[in-house]
Order: structure tokens, then sequence, then C-alpha cells
């Protein structure tokens, strides 16, 4: 079960909306929010869909921007959000980037090892059993 770390909402008087554009960030995903009259838009991002994040800080406010990878890139825009809400987001969200970034380059040479000790077992199998040669 996934925990929600947090929850930022955009300024609805300044983005032109009757109700907030809302970003919660959670342990394995981020989940985009944004109504309007007749629709709602939400969007699910896997933190290894997540390419990039930009942080644009103003004078009172703050907008962040999250570059989606995929069929085709999109990016998600949550404007005039507190600053230090904002900024603590965006070290969140590029902690757990990072870490499943990382942890999909790490997985890759344990298999690699695993294959290469089941090789040399089997040539060890066959090197007892005088199917081939130690040359």
């Amino acid at each position: 079960m996934s925990h929600e770390l947090i929850v930022i909402k955009g300024n609805k008087f300044l983005n032109r909306t009757m109700w907030e554009p809302v970003l919660k960030v959670y342990d394995d995903f981020i989940i985009y929010r944004r109504r309007k009259w007749f629709v709602v838009k939400e969007v699910t991002i896997s933190y290894k869909q997540v390419a990039q994040v930009n942080l644009t800080t103003g004078l009172l406010f703050a907008e962040l921007e999250i570059v989606i990878t995929g069929n085709d890139t999109r990016t998600v825009h949550v404007k005039f959000t507190p600053k230090e809400l904002t900024k603590k987001a965006k070290k969140i969200i590029d902690q757990k980037v990072h870490l499943f970034h990382n942890r999909s380059e790490n997985l890759r040479p344990d298999a690699g090892i695993a294959s290469i000790e089941k090789s040399l077992a089997r040539l060890t199998e066959l090197l007892n059993t005088n199917r081939i040669s130690k040359r």
C-alpha cells in the first residue's frame, strides 16, 4: 500500500479555475488532478516515466513542471503553489526518480552474474563427464 508523502495545491484564482490543480506524491507514483466544469483530468505517473522535474520560483509562488516520457513526451504543470512546499516536493520526487532509475540499472548486472555462474557450473559438469577437454 502506498503512503502519501506530500500534497501540493495550486491557487485556484490565479489558475483561473474554480477548483485548484492538485499534485499528490506517493511512495510509488504521482497523481496529478485538474478539474474544470465538465472534465476531470487525472494522470497517474510512475517514477520510471519521469524524465525531468523543473522548479520555477517567483516572488510569492512557484511552478513545478514534470516531464513524462512515453509514446509522446508530455509535461504536467502545477502553477501558483507555495514555494517551500514545492521545493520540498521537488526534492522528494528527485530522490524517488533517482532511486527507481538506479534500481533498474542495478538489477541487470545481477542477472548477468547468475547466468555466468550457471554457465560455469555447466562447464565444470561437462569437464567432469569428459565430454570436453581442458584445452
